[in-house]
């Protein structure tokens, strides 16, 4: 099929589906490419992101994978309604509730990558500021300034959730960050592990950072598996683990190296935690450690960097979306390759994103939205934006969920509609 004739069909999908919110199922079905690539799938339901053309852009990134019992969460700005968090019925499309409680309303949105969840209750950081709604009303439970800002980094073990926060340290003008922990609905937590700043490592105004913490328990311990890195005066960067016993406040190890200093020597995701296994990617590098040990499993390095969709895991399979245009899958025990697949440049993170053994991303430099086996890497979706009402590439905010008849929903955001559709799978 020509690129002429999938902008003319392209073009009928427009004219027969009316403009504004849609949630009756759009008739016509899914349109394959040469490859047998679905490149055009009917949706469920559509609902308007901002119903008025002549408003500012603004970005309704959400990226963290937001949804609950048979809801997903979306960003909307209706008119000159403040940016509202928005609830939506995987099934209908109805509006469940909007929340627009912020201390900003006009401008603040909500990151969300990283987000803590007891039952009906969510949790969520970004910079000084901290919220709690109740996800069955909409309704704001509790929302605080702090006294420190913090990173979108947080982790939960039981009802204590670790966060990762910047502190005043003893050095003047010396910008660091340590894990903060507490009960899940503490406002103001405490600040329990730092790295002590070494006067003669102070560069750029800067210190040795704590960016990711996973807590663990071992033999009845409380433990935090932490990567932490250095900067260095020529502004290269060495990345570290440390594993931290809690429970009775000592190093287990604290600064086994996983790099030799560089620019890119930064943690660009946070660790994972597989098995007895931690997994990271340190610049061009995907790395396994033994973290009860500290010995290293396997690693492998790659001819470009992860810095935007990072990896996940899955099936005992390692996703990995990689700055080269390529995806990879590997066995995360081994650190083999399984498989390479085409991907794309600047693609969305895929914390979170895999269902049913696929996989699911935006790609920045393609516009599309890609869906790909985790276990041949088969490429099954790249999702034209072109192919959908006023088609513009599909922004980062992608939600994988499962209804509450356990049916795969995808739902995904251009500029001016958020669609559902179903899963691949």
């Amino acid at each position: 099929m020509t690129r002429f004739s999938i902008l003319f069909l392209s073009l009928l999908f427009i004219l027969t589906v009316s403009c504004g919110d849609n949630t009756t199922p759009n008739e016509g079905g899914e349109i394959l490419d040469d490859s047998g690539v679905v490149i055009y799938k009917p949706f469920n339901w559509k609902k308007s992101v901002y119903e008025d053309p002549n408003q500012e852009y603004f970005k309704s990134r959400l990226f963290g994978n937001w949804s609950w019992n048979n809801m997903a969460m979306i960003h909307r700005r209706i008119n000159s309604k403040p940016i509202t968090l928005t609830a939506i019925d995987l099934d209908n499309g109805e509006i469940v509730w909007e929340w627009d409680d912020y201390f900003n309303p006009e401008t603040e949105l909500t990151n969300g990558r990283f987000f803590s969840r007891t039952d009906n209750i969510f949790h969520w950081k970004t910079g000084d500021r901290q919220y709690w709604i109740d996800l069955e009303s909409g309704s704001t439970i509790n929302k605080v300034r702090s006294p420190q800002s913090f990173t979108h980094v947080m982790e939960q073990l039981g009802d204590i959730h670790y966060s990762i926060g910047f502190y005043e340290s003893e050095q003047p003008d010396v910008s660091t960050t340590g894990v903060f922990g507490g009960n899940f609905l503490e406002s103001n937590p405490s600040l329990i592990l730092n790295k002590e700043v070494d006067p003669n490592q102070i560069h750029s105004g800067r210190a040795n950072d704590i960016v990711s913490v996973n807590p663990v328990i071992i033999e009845n311990d409380t433990l935090l598996v932490i990567g932490w890195q250095q900067i260095f005066e020529n502004i290269d960067f060495q990345s570290y683990l440390g594993l931290y016993n809690l429970s009775k406040n000592y190093w287990e190890y604290d600064s086994i190296a996983l790099c030799e200093p560089n620019p890119k020597g930064v943690l660009y995701q946070p660790f994972q935690v597989f098995q007895d296994d931690v997994i990271t990617n340190v610049g061009k590098s995907l790395i396994s450690y033994n973290y009860k040990t500290g010995e290293k499993n396997w690693e492998e390095i790659f001819d470009h960097d992860f810095s935007f969709a990072g990896f996940e895991i899955a099936n005992d399979v390692l996703v990995a979306s990689c700055e080269n245009q390529r995806v990879y899958g590997l066995n995360a025990t081994t650190g083999n390759l399984i498989w390479s697949s085409p991907g794309s440049g600047t693609p969305s993170n895929l914390k979170n994103r895999i269902l049913n053994d696929v996989v699911y991303f935006g790609g920045g430099s393609s516009g599309f939205l890609h869906a790909i086996d985790i276990n041949s890497g088969k490429t099954l979706w790249k999702l034209d934006p072109d192919l959908y009402e006023m088609g513009s590439d599909w922004d980062w905010s992608i939600t994988v969920s499962e209804n509450l008849s356990g049916i795969g929903k995808i739902v995904i955001q251009n500029l001016n509609f958020a669609y559902c559709l179903d899963a691949a799978r």
